[in-house]
């Protein structure tokens, strides 16, 4: 991205992967535990506690919100997390296509 800088390093969702790939399982509280790291090292304050404070938007921070409620709704500790991970995986690129776009219209 020519010189875009949105502070949020893909390092989260990587240490997510790694994560999910060397557990045979993981418990949504231990997905949301890992993702709550990853969001504060990229920069982030923290990630709602639950669902349904992210649904309120509490913390007032709609991409914390955002990835808290797509983890609830794509959780499946029968596939290892892999139908989270795409989903996640998809939002990334959608955002950083938006972005893109974005700084293309403004250059």
């Amino acid at each position: 991205m020519k010189g875009f800088s949105s502070g949020i390093t893909p390092m989260g969702i990587d240490d997510l992967v790694e994560q999910v790939i060397t557990m045979k399982s993981m418990s949504l509280k231990r997905v949301l535990d890992i993702a709550n790291r990853a969001y504060v090292k990229a920069g982030g304050l923290y990630l709602p506690l639950s669902k349904e404070q992210a649904e309120k938007h509490t913390i007032g921070d709609t991409l914390a919100d955002f990835i808290v409620i797509e983890i609830h709704e794509t959780y499946d500790k029968e596939d290892k997390g892999f139908s989270m991970l795409t989903a996640l995986r998809r939002a990334e690129d959608q955002i950083r296509a938006i972005a893109d776009a974005i700084e293309d219209a403004i250059e």
